[in-house]
């Protein structure tokens, strides 16, 4: 993201102060790039929810270039993570993978900032993603840079056991949900289905088990396509697509 050029001066969403803002990517370009290695006819698919075909790449001058750097530092840990972790061959469901060894603070961070991206972006395609009274909170763990207790806006992944090409042919974007009676957001892409726990509560006796630790340990679950709704829905779309298309 560092080779982008300055743009013109406003408000900076993160640290607030007037400055040259960056064109930041709201999705980092190695959640979706794995697509760009599928077929030729393999569109890029942005949400389930979206009529037509979207491009990757997009993107909105929110950050001061200091921020942007802050938000950069986070990207090399967690694309080895999900690039290795989407790399993972797995015979069947119900397996978890254990993580061990892992880098808490960046990686943490990196997932808060890419639902605090989609939050504070003024495109329609993430118009779903309001995290209310929770802003605030998040935006002061990214400012401090710091990753709050390990249940505090906890992550949890599921990898979808399917081909590597059907794996990485979508993207979805993030979508509020209701998960075991918490409120958060999923989206899919690199392979995994990511969920943010936004609740003030924190996670749930079921999901506990499956977030990131602080201690650098993460068990993720491994769900089958059918099972995985935010994976299924955004392929059925993209089939549709493709049959209109014709």
């Amino acid at each position: 993201m560092l080779d982008q050029p300055k743009g013109a001066e406003g408000v900076c969403q993160l640290c607030g102060l007037d400055s040259a803002l960056r064109l930041s990517h709201i999705i980092p370009r190695f959640m979706f790039r794995p697509m760009s290695r599928l077929s030729r006819e393999t569109p890029m698919r942005f949400s389930s929810q979206e009529r037509g075909n979207r491009p990757g790449h997009l993107k909105q001058r929110l950050l001061c270039e200091s921020c942007e750097q802050r938000f950069s530092n986070y990207e090399r840990p967690a694309s080895e993570f999900l690039r290795t972790l989407n790399e993972t061959g797995i015979e069947s469901a119900m397996q978890p993978i254990r993580q061990t060894s892992l880098d808490y603070g960046r990686l943490k961070l990196f997932f808060l900032s890419v639902l605090w991206r989609c939050a504070m972006c003024a495109d329609g395609i993430v118009r779903h993603v309001n995290l209310g009274p929770r802003r605030g909170p998040m935006t002061s763990l990214l400012l401090g840079e710091d990753p709050g207790a390990e249940n505090e806006f906890p992550v949890v992944l599921r990898l979808v056991v399917e081909s590597q090409e059907a794996r990485n042919a979508v993207l979805a974007v993030p979508e509020r949900v209701r998960r075991n009676g918490r409120n958060g957001y999923q989206m899919y892409g690199a392979g995994v289905e990511v969920s943010w726990v936004v609740d003030k509560r924190g996670a749930s006796r079921e999901d506990l088990p499956h977030i990131l630790h602080s201690d650098g340990s993460w068990l993720v679950e491994t769900v089958r396509g059918a099972d995985c709704s935010i994976w299924a829905r955004a392929v059925a779309n993209a089939h549709e697509q493709d049959r209109c298309s014709r």
